[in-house]
């Protein structure tokens, strides 16, 4: 991998955002529930995207303990403070001040079971998850480091996938999912693929696969959604790991595609609006849903909203807050 940006991982970036607002309006403002799980998946390539993406960072990390703070710097630049705004007002806007507040302020809102109260902001549970993977997995490597990166990312891997399945009846279907420590493995993943990617030169495989797996769970694993069967939600956890593990290669290898400068800034367009659309796209529903007016319930109108507001704020919130981030030392 070189540092050049890569268009076709923003447009992935971008596909994985806007899907799981599309699939959230038509699960709670439609109530057709199957969209519900149809979230779950695109939740999933979050996963894997973050730490494909930002593996040379790590490298970096690992090479120079100096990089470690900077590493930190820029990861809390990038996601903490639109992540307290949208925290903020979505609590003021659902009147949900109270202990809750503070778990999701600290991400320790999945650590344990049952420890909310009232999961009012509920995409939440995936930042969580992604910033104890920050805080933890570069102190991992370098105080894991030997000859090789590749064996401590493996060994990390295996351990959290073990660890799923031998206490797998210990915990709800739901935690299984979304507990914070449980899936620290499937950023790792992503991470453990940017190690191998240079050298996988033929995708033939990889296409097949990707239909087969993707067909296992658009049309099997929607059992999961109600099941408290951990059969079920493990072979949906690896599964879906997988499934986005071959999506972000393919994406990658097919990044020559991407050509022209137009296709090139709608990629970056989507890809900037993600996270302002995965933040707010639950509040921009309420208010769609809440008009009494011919926009009830308007598909058309939310995602027009959706575009509209996610824009505006990468421009004039996260853009200039990006601006500050500092550089790794060469």
């Amino acid at each position: 991998m070189n540092n050049e940006r890569i268009y076709s991982l923003d447009l992935l970036r971008g596909i994985a955002g806007y899907g799981v607002a599309v699939c959230h309006f038509f699960a709670f403002a439609k109530n057709i529930e199957i969209f519900e799980y149809y979230s779950f998946i695109f939740v999933e390539f979050f996963f894997v995207l973050s730490g494909f993406v930002l593996s040379q960072q790590l490298i970096k990390v690992v090479n120079d303990k100096k990089n470690l703070k900077i590493f930190y710097l820029r990861r809390f630049y990038r996601t903490i403070p639109l992540y307290i705004v949208a925290l903020t007002f979505f609590s003021i806007l659902t009147n949900s001040f109270s202990f809750d507040f503070l778990k999701y302020f600290f991400f320790i809102q999945k650590v344990i079971p049952d420890f909310l109260i009232n999961d009012y902001f509920m995409v939440s549970w995936s930042l969580s998850i992604e910033e104890f993977f920050y805080f933890l997995f570069p102190v991992y490597l370098i105080f894991s480091k030997n000859k090789s990166i590749l064996l401590p990312v493996i060994f990390f891997i295996i351990f959290l996938s073990l660890v799923k399945i031998i206490f797998a009846d210990n915990f709800t279907s739901s935690f299984l999912r979304t507990g914070t420590f449980l899936r620290l493995d499937a950023i790792a993943l992503g991470f453990l693929l940017s190690l191998f990617i240079n050298k996988i030169n033929s995708t033939r495989i990889f296409l097949v696969a990707f239909f087969l797996i993707g067909g296992l769970l658009i049309f099997y694993f929607k059992n999961i959604l109600h099941s408290e069967n951990t059969t079920y939600i493990l072979t949906f956890i690896f599964s879906s790991e997988l499934f986005s593990m071959i999506l972000v290669l393919l994406f990658y290898k097919y990044n020559y595609l991407f050509r022209g400068n137009l296709i090139k800034m709608i990629c970056k367009s989507i890809g900037n609006q993600t996270y302002s659309v995965y933040l707010f796209h639950l509040i921009i529903l309420y208010f769609v849903s809440n008009i009494q007016t011919i926009f009830i319930n308007n598909f058309f109108v939310y995602l027009f909203l959706i575009v509209i507001f996610s824009s505006l704020v990468y421009k004039f919130f996260e853009k200039p807050i990006l601006e500050l981030r500092p550089n790794y030392k060469n």
